[in-house]
């Protein structure tokens, strides 16, 4: 059962958002690096539109909990937290995954 709160949804409209401009994003970048003959008119253009795409770099998106929304201590692999884990995990949800014992 996925809960839609707030944290969700915009963390899933910030990914759809990454995902479309990331390809343009990195194309204006490899070309402002590595290309020393562009004029600084061209240069200030690029990295003008560079600058319209600050919100679409890969370091603004957060891991969070599909079920909660949770950021803190989330597992990569199952996109679940710690809490939502374990619990899952107890009930034998998650297949390979069982409680650990002594």
């Amino acid at each position: 059962m996925l809960l839609k709160n707030k944290y969700i949804l915009k963390d899933r409209k910030n990914r759809i958002h990454f995902s479309k401009k990331e390809k343009k994003r990195l194309i204006l970048k490899y070309i402002l690096d590595h290309s020393n003959k562009l004029i600084m008119n061209q240069r200030k253009k690029i990295s003008f539109q560079l600058f319209l795409f600050k919100n679409c770099s890969k370091t603004k998106l957060q891991n969070r909990c599909l079920l909660t929304g949770r950021k803190r201590s989330v597992y990569r692999d199952f996109r679940l937290s710690r809490i939502k884990l374990k619990e899952m995990s107890n009930k034998g949800m998650i297949s390979g995954l069982k409680k650990y014992n002594w």
